[in-house]
């Protein structure tokens, strides 16, 4: 059998045993857990760290993901096409709620805290941050169905997409145009044309600047329709980490805010994963201009205008190509101040 194989076989064992044997978790009625919905390389690791230097908060990392699919999901979870989880029949969301009942309860231990020895580890929580990538056409539902609050996190197409694009991660976006429900709730037969030519025409940028449209066009609709919704943008908690802590303090009963502006200012499990030495380097000295504009110098301006164009035939207007910050007024919020020297 291959080593990697059973390496993988008994990290997972060992995760498992150490959540049965040393971790608590109890829900406390009086706290809404969380549901953290992002895009991959969207900033979500680090949020979901941010929100676990609160004492009492664990987490799941992707517990919907395919691609990160364990013993505790992968049997209980119905599988969609390319991993991406929408408009699932009465069957399919029964398996769901009941998966999702035993998350929030602490009683499936997906992709969860288990170094004990590491900074930040509780043996005893009571709230639950869901990091969701695969399921974000479920967040209507979560938000009907649990009291939980519900943060989306967005990053900027371009800078996402090359992320996405240098590992060589799979585009996703197939998926959605291949569940009936989601070209009725959001695609008309041309746009669903245009989006097979351009997947048809192979793995490129513009593929992944697609796959980011057709996943963030529910949450875009749904921040518009949900002003409770909170909304975090990767630009603005990296520019003006303070001020971004401050908001989800206060918006979600976060009593530790001095240890959650500590971890925003460190570069994040994944960012130390699979991010390029010069990222890396950048978070930590703050070099903020380049980690927000850094995009620019990598994609042609015609590469950069089609990308635009077909978020813009998506109706995806959230970013531009002339700035790193989202236009929040296009999810109904009002525009925050921004950050001069990153303008």
């Amino acid at each position: 059998m291959n080593s990697e194989y059973l390496s993988t076989a008994a990290k997972q064992l060992t995760k498992e045993l150490l959540w049965k044997l040393a971790y608590r978790h109890r829900s406390d009625p009086d706290k809404a857990d969380i549901c953290l919905y992002s895009s991959r390389r969207g900033g979500s690791t680090l949020l979901m760290e941010i929100l676990a230097a609160n004492r009492g908060m664990s987490f799941s990392d992707q517990p919907f993901g395919l691609y990160t699919a364990s013993g505790p999901n992968i049997n209980r979870l119905p599988i969609f096409p390319y991993g991406q989880i929408y408009a699932p029949d009465e069957q399919e969301l029964a398996l769901i709620r009941e998966y999702v009942d035993g998350l929030f309860a602490g009683e499936i231990p997906a992709n969860v805290p288990w170094k004990f020895w590491a900074r930040g580890w509780y043996r005893r929580t009571d709230r639950m941050t869901l990091k969701i990538t695969d399921a974000k056409g479920l967040a209507q539902w979560f938000d009907e169905s649990y009291r939980a609050h519900a943060l989306v996190m967005t990053r900027h197409p371009l800078a996402q997409s090359l992320s996405v694009q240098r590992i060589g991660w799979q585009v996703t976006g197939k998926g959605f145009l291949r569940n009936e429900a989601y070209r009725r709730d959001h695609l008309t037969p041309e746009l669903v044309e245009m989006c097979e030519r351009i997947y048809a025409q192979g793995p490129s940028l513009t593929c992944h600047v697609l796959d980011w449209g057709l996943e963030n066009l529910p949450l875009i609709k749904g921040l518009r329709d949900n002003p409770h919704w909170i909304h975090v943008s990767y630009e603005e908690l990296v520019a003006d980490s303070s001020a971004v802590v401050s908001m989800l303090a206060r918006s979600m009963d976060l009593p530790d805010e001095a240890r959650m502006l500590e971890v925003a200012g460190r570069p994040s499990r994944s960012t130390k994963r699979s991010s390029t030495a010069a990222t890396v380097k950048n978070i930590r000295s703050k070099d903020v201009k380049d980690l927000l504009l850094g995009w620019r110098d990598k994609v042609e301006p015609a590469l950069r205008d089609e990308c635009f164009e077909v978020l813009d035939r998506l109706g995806v207007r959230l970013y531009g190509a002339d700035s790193p910050y989202p236009d929040t007024a296009e999810i109904g919020r009002p525009l925050p101040e921004r950050v001069a020297a990153t303008g």
